[in-house]
């Protein structure tokens, strides 16, 4: 996986309206590119994306998935086309965490 491509689809499917998401560039620096990821205007995470290798190894591909509560072949899926921002609701442990946090409040008013 190359990093240009991940930026690249990341930023097309993660940011998305219609699914409540949004990815806020931070910094692009020499070796990463950083951003903060919102899910229903709440702060979920800082997403890391580093662009100091040409290809990226299952280590930091793990690595970057589990900052989004991913699987490593769910991030690749983005990368490929195949997982998408309503996937990512569904499967990403934060967003699943947030959403039974709010429920839990709920019941408990």
């Amino acid at each position: 996986m190359k990093s240009k491509q991940i930026k690249k689809t990341a930023e097309k499917k993660l940011n998305s309206s219609e699914n409540s998401l949004e990815l806020i560039p931070l910094d692009s620096s020499r070796d990463n590119f950083i951003y903060k990821l919102y899910y229903k205007k709440v702060y979920l995470t800082i997403f890391q994306i580093s662009h100091g290798s040409k290809e990226f190894g299952q280590g930091l591909i793990s690595l970057m998935a589990r900052q989004l509560g991913i699987k490593s072949s769910e991030l690749k899926g983005i990368a490929n086309c195949t997982f998408w921002g309503k996937d990512f609701i569904k499967s990403s442990t934060l967003i699943t965490s947030l959403t039974e946090k709010n429920n839990s409040e709920k019941v408990a008013e």
